[in-house]
């Protein structure tokens, strides 16, 4: 448990009928108390790996106003190839905490992905994730004024690096 002074962690967007009320979260200062935990699983059998999480933050605000909480979670699945190559495929659940009494659209997605473990306790890799019922905002998609949810894009590359010590 920590106990915030005054940190900028809490989402807030707008009302739509505000002149800057765009949909783009903005931060709050939150003063109060917060509770993060998370339990996460892993097992792996012959060339076959399966791992999951779940993580949670419950902000109490000091002001007197109601709990607001975030969660996330993921489940993979990867087969090992020669053991030197990765093929995962991952499914990505997210809802932020935001203010002003507004719930959140939960941000889901697909990613489908390789790893190249050369050694020396490293690898990298790149994925690739696809929204899941219209959850990702698409970069050329104009900004949806209810979505609170991160920005993230749909159609979207990402380069991984891991380093174990």
């Amino acid at each position: 448990m920590a106990s915030d002074s005054a940190n900028p962690v809490l989402p807030v967007s707008l009302p739509p009928g505000d002149a800057e009320g765009v949909g783009i979260p903005g931060y709050t200062e939150f003063t109060g108390n917060r509770f993060a935990w998370s339990a996460d699983l892993g097992i792996r059998y012959r060339a076959w790996s399966f791992a999951g999480e779940y993580a949670r933050v419950e902000y109490d605000p000091s002001g007197g106003t109601d709990e607001v909480s975030s969660d996330a979670w993921y489940a993979q699945g990867a087969y090992s190839l020669w053991g030197a190559f990765d093929l995962l495929a991952r499914y990505d659940s997210f809802k932020p905490a935001v203010g002003l009494g507004t719930e959140p659209d939960r941000t889901q997605f697909l990613v489908f992905g390789f790893m190249v473990n050369p050694g020396f306790n490293a690898k990298f890799g790149l994925q690739y994730s696809v929204g899941i019922d219209g959850s990702l905002v698409g970069v050329s998609q104009a900004i949806d004024r209810t979505n609170t949810g991160p920005g993230l894009a749909d159609n979207q590359f990402l380069l991984n690096l891991q380093l174990a010590f």
